[in-house]
Order: C-alpha cells, then structure tokens, then sequence
C-alpha cells in the first residue's frame, strides 16, 4: 500500500512537470504576430527576428493591392506566417513599390 501512494505522489509531481514544460515549449515554439513595416519605413529588426526579407514584404503589399507605401499603416508578419497588410486613409505623398527596393 505505501508503494502505490509513493507512485502516485511520483506520477503527479512528474505529469506537473511534464505539462509546465510542454507549456513551455509552446510558448517558445508559437510566435505573436510582429509589425515588420510600420509607418513607412521596414523595421529591420524584427525582419532580421523573423527572418523576413524586404521583398517578402513588398510581395504581400503587392498581393493586397498597394500602389503606394504611403498609404500602408502596419504589415504584420501573423504566427501562422501570412502578411496582414493594414492601410490607413491618411494624405501622404505616394512612394513606388517597385523603386523602394534594398540596396
């Protein structure tokens, strides 16, 4: 009988454990979505955490029917790896996708 509850102690603490560290895991394998361009200019750093090129971008730009980069707001890179282009309604001079290209 001492065994059994020894057992049971150890399997509950070691699922504890298991389920911490899976949670872990989850969390570090699951990324959040990140702004990779953001009031017209690339954000460098988060491209370079993402692993994310500026043509990558300038193709889902493309994709959502920009003409111009001043009217996007925010590009977000979303967990599952999509672009959400989100464009805003301000007045801004019209910069060409094609000509904003890296050097």
């Amino acid at each position: 009988m001492p065994f059994a509850w020894v057992r049971c102690v150890f399997f509950d603490s070691w699922q504890s454990l298991a389920r911490t560290a899976l949670a872990g895991l989850v969390a570090y394998v699951t990324s959040r979505p990140a702004a990779v361009f953001q009031a017209g200019t690339f954000d460098d750093k988060s491209m370079m955490r993402e692993r994310v090129t500026r043509d990558e971008i300038l193709m889902a730009m493309r994709s959502a029917d920009t003409r111009d980069l001043g009217r996007v707001s925010v590009v977000m890179l979303e967990p599952d790896g999509s672009f959400s282009v989100i464009h805003e309604l301000g007045d801004r001079p019209p910069i060409d996708v094609a000509v904003d290209r890296a050097p």
